[in-house]
């Protein structure tokens, strides 16, 4: 794997636009916080059910919001000069990966790390 290489003109304005649709598709589709509702109850049970749903409902909205974060941390990167440059290891991530996933900040080997290390901590199942 090549240690540094930097990106053509021409490739930075493809990575570019693909990360500025992908955003915009994400974006459109995102739930939104307003549909979080606070809706007091008085049977205990209808205020536990809500509370549940509200949890779930905050949980969908975070989790949805984790990739278009990834995509607008890519687009910084192609604004400083890191784009295509491992965060974990400071080597060339690799085209092909960048093709599959241009919101990526670390190489596969790194990325093989990370989740290597989260299935230790058991904060992730292999099921998953």
């Amino acid at each position: 794997m090549e240690r540094f290489r930097t990106l053509s003109k021409l490739e930075i304005i493809k990575y570019k636009a693909l990360l500025e649709e992908k955003y915009a598709e994400l974006t459109s589709s995102l739930p939104r916080r307003e549909n979080i509702t606070i809706d007091r109850r008085s049977d205990a049970l209808d205020e536990s059910v809500l509370a549940a749903d509200r949890e779930i409902q905050v949980r969908a909205l975070d989790s949805s919001a984790t990739l278009p974060r990834n995509v607008i941390a890519a687009l910084w990167r192609i604004e400083s000069g890191a784009y295509g440059t491992c965060e974990g290891c400071g080597q060339w991530i690799g085209k092909k990966r960048l093709d599959a996933v241009a919101w990526t900040s670390l190489c596969i080997k790194c990325q093989q790390e990370l989740e290597r290390q989260a299935l230790e901590r058991g904060i992730f199942s292999k099921a998953a």
